[in-house]
């Protein structure tokens, strides 16, 4: 699998993994920063010390022997020491291990639920998947091998494990502005919907320009339209479009601009577009 990750973000001519890529390939093999503390450090980790890897780039050996491990042996350490804090002063067994409710709510906190699908007990959904339970319930009867350092590197192999389509990066170029941009932008979520990435969960719009730097008798409608075509219509319609793959709790995110707010001068459009946007989104 590693290989497979390696060659698809590899650069073709020099067979090495630069900058951006490296943390692609990262993510892609499951290694992911659940918090912002999680992300720094994961960013920290991909940079070997002592190594011009933003020059020279990393090959294979080095993403695979190196990168990978120390990117799992951080986030489990991480997520050990966060346990270690949640349950501290946690109720004890008889038996000196924690209580069932509070480790499982420990891992919640530790593991995000979205990669913990409920499990039925006949009475409704339980939070976290029938591995999670199973490993709680061994934890509990002191089955070798489930102390809370073992629980925390389990809680790391059911983050790699879960297959999610978010972890890779896909660059698609569409012109927003035109109907049939937007539509390349829906025809391939959904593609990616329909292949196992689940319902679409959040979209952000932050596609803007400018447009043209001048005051109102030099404005073009030509150029007054386009940037209200890609400023203003393009989200609207976009979202639109991409309705169907969407669930109830999807949510849509606008980047707005204080030039909304505070017209700065030769921006007319600019400003315009940004106005009528914002006011647009609650309806």
């Amino acid at each position: 699998m590693l290989q497979e990750i390696f060659a698809r973000n590899a650069l073709s001519k020099e067979d090495v993994l630069m900058g951006l890529e490296v943390h692609r390939a990262v993510l892609e093999a499951g290694l992911v920063g659940h918090d912002a503390t999680e992300r720094r450090t994961l960013a920290a980790t991909c940079r070997p010390p002592g190594r011009q890897w933003e020059e020279d780039g990393l090959t294979f050996a080095e993403f695979a022997g190196k990168i990978v491990p120390g990117c799992r042996a951080t986030l489990s350490a991480m997520r050990h020491d966060k346990l270690h804090k949640l349950l501290a002063a946690a109720p004890r067994e008889w038996t000196g291990r924690v209580q069932k409710a509070r480790l499982l709510e420990a891992c919640l906190q530790v593991l995000p639920a979205e990669y913990l699908d409920p499990v039925e007990d006949g009475e409704g959904a339980l939070p976290g998947n029938a591995v999670l339970q199973e490993l709680i319930r061994l934890y509990s009867e002191g089955a070798e091998g489930y102390s809370l350092p073992e629980i925390a590197l389990k809680l790391q192999a059911i983050s790699e494990d879960t297959p999610r389509s978010i972890f890779i990066v896909l660059d698609l170029a569409a012109d927003v502005a035109s109907a049939d941009g937007r539509q390349a932008v829906a025809t391939r979520l959904a593609q990616l919907c329909g292949e196992g990435g689940g319902p679409l969960s959040c979209v952000v719009h932050n596609a803007a320009v400018i447009g043209e730097l001048c005051n109102v008798d030099q404005l073009t409608l030509a150029g007054y339209q386009r940037t209200m075509a890609i400023n203003v219509e393009g989200p609207l319609f976009l979202t639109q479009a991409l309705k169907p793959s969407f669930s109830s709790g999807s949510r849509v995110l606008h980047i707005s601009s204080g030039a909304a707010h505070r017209p700065l001068e030769g921006c007319l459009t600019y400003c315009t577009s940004r106005s009528v946007a914002g006011d647009a989104v609650p309806g």
